[in-house]
């Protein structure tokens, strides 16, 4: 949604639950790269075709085309960052990408669940200074404000281009 902004584009909420097909259509989680992998390769229903209160495992009686409106909506390449070079760098790595416009796709491990990253900020009281900004999957309008060990992600990619509907 955010890469379409970028772009200058009106914003498309999307159905993360259209990835579903990604681990045969269960209620759990996945691995985040494998996921990315699976946006790039099918991409993601928009929201308006596949609507957010769609079950996954009802998939079957999702409303006719709408694999193929998400083949309008795929990340085709991505920054990959490197969490075992350390946190300093990984933080640095973060906000390089940030600073391009784009948010960041985020997972943490003590939470087994990925997330969306909008940006940093500083407050010199926190242990490395960064309160990273945070947004769910579930299109929820707050934030949430992680700090100190917590806020570094395990896993961090930010898209640099994507596919979409004119």
């Amino acid at each position: 949604m955010i890469s379409r902004v970028v772009a200058g584009q009106l914003p498309v909420l999307l159905n993360p639950v259209s990835l579903g097909w990604l681990v045969n259509w269960r209620e759990e989680g996945y691995f985040l790269d494998r996921t990315i992998q699976g946006a790039k390769e099918r991409g993601i229903a928009s929201a308006a075709v596949a609507p957010m209160s769609f079950n996954p495992r009802d998939h079957a009686q999702w409303p006719a085309g709408w694999e193929q409106d998400a083949l309008n909506y795929r990340a085709l390449e991505w920054w990959d960052t490197d969490r075992a070079a350390g946190v300093v760098k990984m933080i640095a790595q973060c906000l390089a990408i940030l600073a391009t416009g784009t948010p960041l796709y985020i997972a943490y491990n003590w939470w087994s669940h990925a997330l969306e990253c909008v940006g940093m900020r500083w407050n010199a009281s926190k242990t490395n200074g960064i309160v990273w900004t945070i947004k769910n999957s579930h299109n929820e309008e707050d934030v949430i404000e992680l700090a100190d060990s917590k806020g570094v992600p395990d896993e961090a990619y930010g898209v640099r281009s994507v596919s979409w509907q004119a």
